[in-house]
């Protein structure tokens, strides 16, 4: 994995974690063609910016469905209530 900004990656993996950060770069590590195992090495030309981007794309995913959950859970709220 190629890390352009050691400090900020540093920044990064004390704020959030290893383990954590671990999770967005699994899909980047390559596998064996033949078991579909998955090796300790990174596709070549993965850097540590896209898993931090694909960190940052899950949590403000998760904020937009946790949102429209909230919606949906206060309007069947006030239909039962209604009932």
């Amino acid at each position: 994995m190629v890390v352009e900004d050691r400090p900020k990656a540093a920044e990064y993996l004390q704020r959030i974690g290893y383990y954590r950060l671990s999770a967005y770069w699994h899909p980047m590590r390559e596998r064996d063609p033949n078991s579909g195992l998955v090796k300790d090495a990174f596709v070549r030309g993965t850097t540590f910016k896209e898993a931090t981007d694909l960190y940052t794309f899950d949590g403000r995913l998760r904020l937009i469905m946790l949102d429209a959950l909230e919606r949906l859970e206060v309007s069947l709220r006030t239909e039962v209530a209604y009932a």
